[in-house]
């Protein structure tokens, strides 16, 4: 089967002055999306996180003209930190191998909600293993899969705002009030935020509203065949006005 379109890079832009502050890793084709391909596999939490540890070295190994000054954001199974954290540290060295002489870019790792089993103590293991070989780590999907004692305890770098809660935010108080608690406390502990799948100029203003200072998502700038930043900025319409 054929690589092509196999993934895609999403910049992640700073609402405030514009630019991209990230550049994450989708996977685009349904045999690298993990949850579908484990409900259809007779699979332990291992071969759950070989397999995902496998798609995100894959993932970054797809990629050329990396932008060594902008993050770039792999995604990751809480799963796969627990049970595979040895084979994720591998990311950057695989990069470097394909690349030598040539400086990879920081890595975040987002890491997903469990599909099977991550307890607590053992992720924070994984957690403080990773960040000792140097990744960032942030909790993707926050208001969906991860608690606020689990954020308030791991301080991760970043929490991604679910993409749903996104999209019901300009109409939904319930989302607001879920949205407000995340960003409050992460405030509290020092965590950065940032909201997902961003569709409209309505949904814009609510994550501004709640102070979110980064965001990604269709109306800010489309997904792209290769990480070059080049020429990359919000456009002037979605430009704060000052």
């Amino acid at each position: 089967m054929s690589d092509h379109g196999r993934f895609a890079f999403e910049p992640i832009l700073n609402l405030v002055n514009g630019r991209p502050v990230g550049m994450e890793v989708l996977r685009q084709q349904a045999r690298d999306q993990t949850g579908l391909v484990a409900a259809n596999a007779v699979w332990g939490t291992r071969q759950l996180a070989e397999f995902d540890s496998g798609i995100a070295i894959a993932s970054v190994l797809h990629g050329t003209d990396h932008d060594a000054t902008v993050p770039l954001h792999v995604d990751v199974l809480a799963d796969t930190v627990v049970s595979a954290r040895r084979r994720v540290r591998q990311l950057r060295p695989s990069l470097e191998r394909r690349d030598p002489g040539r400086a990879a870019p920081p890595m975040l790792l987002e890491v997903n909600p469990a599909l099977f089993a991550a307890p607590p103590d053992a992720l924070a293991e994984g957690i403080m293993d990773l960040r000792a070989g140097g990744f960032g780590i942030g909790f993707d999907s926050a208001g969906r899969g991860f608690g606020l004692d689990l954020i308030a305890e791991l301080e991760p770098d970043l929490v991604k705002i679910d993409a749903q809660l996104v999209r019901r935010l300009p109409d939904d108080p319930r989302a607001r009030v879920v949205v407000r608690a995340l960003c409050e406390l992460c405030r509290a502990v020092g965590v950065r935020v940032s909201a997902t799948g961003v569709e409209t100029i309505e949904q814009l203003s609510a994550v501004r509203d709640h102070g979110i200072p980064w965001a990604q998502g269709p109306l800010l700038a489309e997904a792209r065949r290769r990480p070059s930043t080049s020429g990359l900025i919000l456009p002037p319409a979605l430009m704060p006005r000052l």
